[in-house]
């Protein structure tokens, strides 16, 4: 097969990260970057690939069959139409859009179309992730009660907010730690037990100078009966990232570094330490893989559903649509101060963005490891 030729629109950091990335992988020929600012594209080495100043000057001078898009999160979903519209297969990074609903349209635009859509949710690729997945569905931990999501790992300062112009604003970003960081860990918990039907939320800012939130909680209950709690903050210096599945015959714990399962051999009610067994490993890397590996493991997953002609094409896209929609939801019930029945309305939520956009809604502030309680966790 001849190498895919590949269009980079977006020379920010992640951007140049998929374009430093794509060049060195033979699988790719990169053909064309873009990006409005000239330093960026031209102080970029890409060899013989063409520098433009946006998508459709690349798609004229270069013929990609394939677009990256890695603009800044508000234009994503403008982007990846355009591309599709054209007729190339589109990587997209998270979010796909900031309205789920507007997230659907476009994967239906690219089943029509017959093209690959994919979204870049690289945690999945941690080591030990599928194999934690093919473990539940195995019946493993038996049925999944309860999870708890603690997403305080994501520590960002007031330099990365006032490095790029669109962070920390409601019309460049579409929020804040929830939308832009736990976001990856969101998509796991749906990608291992399915889809969120109820929400209700708190979020706050502790931050001067953004209007996105820092800091959330929220409780959620999935279709399949599980209920859990999202704990997430950009706040803590040292914070903690872990997410733990508890069923009626064990956990599944995850963090960056590993994946560990305590199984019981009887029912948990039923258990002893006697019938216990620990530390059963399923995945584990010290240090953690870095974001470039997680890319590079993300683009091969992009590649192999080219190579397929019975892939499912924009599966990966479809499967992100719900994290968006319990994103929307998580927003939509903290700020209108209600339990959120999943999806949100488009035409709500859109109102909602709009509002924040205005500044007519905003996120109220906090002290920095504060948020006034919501509900008690749910039992499993």
């Amino acid at each position: 097969m001849p190498p895919v030729k590949a269009t980079v629109v977006g020379l920010g950091d992640v951007g140049r990260l998929h374009a430093e990335l794509i060049a060195e992988m033979p699988e790719y020929e990169l053909v064309a970057v873009a990006d409005p600012d000239r330093g960026a594209r031209e102080s970029l080495p890409v060899g013989a690939a063409a520098r433009c100043e946006d998508l459709p000057e690349a798609l004229e001078r270069a013929s990609p069959d394939v677009v990256v898009v890695a603009t800044p999160p508000a234009t994503h979903a403008s982007a990846v139409g355009a591309a599709l519209r054209a007729g190339v297969h589109v990587y997209c990074e998270k979010p796909l859009a900031l309205l789920a609903a507007e997230a659907a349209l476009l994967v239906g635009q690219a089943r029509e179309r017959r093209r690959c859509l994919h979204v870049g949710m690289q945690w999945r690729h941690r080591p030990g992730y599928a194999e934690a997945r093919e473990a539940i569905a195995a019946g493993a931990i038996g049925e999944v009660r309860r999870c708890e999501l603690l997403a305080c790992d994501w520590y960002r300062s007031t330099r990365h907010y006032s490095r790029r112009s669109w962070r920390g604003r409601w019309a460049g970003s579409g929020g804040g730690v929830v939308m832009s960081q736990a976001i990856h860990e969101l998509d796991v918990l749906c990608w291992l037990i399915g889809e969120a039907v109820e929400v209700q939320a708190v979020i706050g800012r502790a931050r001067e100078g953004v209007e996105v939130e820092d800091q959330a909680v929220a409780d959620i209950v999935f279709a399949r009966g599980t209920t859990g709690r999202l704990v997430a903050r950009s706040t803590d210096f040292a914070g903690t990232g872990v997410l733990l599945l508890h069923g009626d015959r064990g956990t599944i714990e995850l963090t960056r570094e590993r994946v560990r399962s305590v199984i019981s051999e009887v029912p948990i009610e039923k258990a002893s330490s006697a019938t216990r067994r620990t530390d059963g490993i399923l995945g584990e890397v010290r240090p953690p893989p870095s974001l470039r590996v997680l890319l590079g493991a993300s683009h091969r997953a992009f590649l192999r559903s080219l190579e397929d002609p019975h892939a499912e094409h924009g599966e990966s896209a479809r499967e992100s649509v719900r994290t968006l929609e319990l994103v929307n939801g998580i927003y939509y019930s903290a700020l209108r101060g209600e339990l959120v029945k999943l999806p949100v309305a488009a035409g709500d939520y859109s109102r909602l963005l709009d509002e924040l956009g205005r500044g007519t809604v905003r996120v109220a502030r906090t002290g920095p490891g504060y948020l006034p309680s919501i509900r008690p966790a749910p039992d499993g």
